[in-house]
């Protein structure tokens, strides 16, 4: 009789000592579950914070430099008609006035979409470069086309380091360089000017933190030199992503970096 009570007692032990482990699997599974919905919810966010991020970089990358480089056209002939650099001045009015439809439509630039990143960039050092400063477009490239994300990144690069070279650095020479290298897109923009303390660069401003920024799209660095009277050179190593062909290449750096942001 003690004995069945006994196995009766025991058989009462298992059966809720098994209700109590699927109750702590069940638990942890829905643990599991919220948890995992917290960081794609993070992920989310964190994308969206991005998208906002690149789009003011967008605006100022384009729209703001081309309404600034409008002005200082404008601004080289005070008290007299220049019709010359009102005509350049009112051209980059009206790219300005298409970049801001681009980019409510969230577009690449009209110039990468038609003739790609080298004919661009010369094209823009074309129009907004004053003859204060001397700046060479030096390219090594065999490719056609690439990403257009790609395409558009070095292009803003390019412009947001004209634009910081032309307003601060007081440089009479600057080169810009883009060398194809294997796998490898090396650019390098360099100038002779005042330079800074590459150490000490205030956090706030879209200038260089919108330059490094890109760069962490394609999960590399933008390295700059720099410092007080040895003049600038910032260079970004890019992996070389083709249009229409290294989209395996694009997929495991983009899923490199969505798993950075899901840690």
């Amino acid at each position: 009789m003690a004995e069945e009570s006994m196995e009766e007692r025991t058989r009462e032990l298992q059966n809720l000592n098994a209700k109590l482990e699927a109750e702590i699997r069940e638990r942890s599974l829905v643990e599991q579950q919220l948890l995992q919905d917290k960081v794609y919810l993070q992920y989310l966010l964190s994308g969206h914070e991005r998208d906002r991020q690149l789009i003011a970089y967008e605006i100022h990358d384009g729209i703001v430099q081309g309404l600034t480089a409008a002005m200082m056209h404008l601004e080289m002939a005070p008290g007299q008609i220049d019709q010359q650099r009102i005509d350049t001045a009112l051209r980059i009015l009206r790219g300005s006035v298409s970049e801001a439809r681009r980019v409510m439509k969230g577009l690449s630039p009209p110039l990468l979409e038609d003739i790609g990143v080298i004919a661009a960039i010369e094209g823009m050092l074309e129009e907004q470069v004053p003859e204060s400063c001397e700046i060479k477009f030096e390219h090594d490239v065999q490719f056609d086309r690439l990403l257009p994300l790609l395409e558009c990144t070095i292009y803003r690069v390019v412009q947001e380091s004209v634009a910081n070279i032309l307003r601060h650095s007081k440089a009479k020479h600057a080169t810009i360089r883009l060398i194809e290298e294997g796998e490898r897109l090396i650019l390098t923009v360099e100038d002779d000017g005042v330079g800074f303390d590459a150490g000490n660069v205030p956090a706030t401003g879209f200038g260089l933190k919108g330059i490094a920024e890109r760069a962490k799209l394609f999960d590399v660095e933008a390295k700059i030199d720099s410092r007080p009277g040895a003049g600038t050179r910032l260079t970004i190593d890019f992996p070389r992503i083709r249009a229409n062909q290294d989209f395996d290449k694009w997929n495991a750096i983009s899923g490199n970096l969505a798993g950075q942001k899901r840690v």
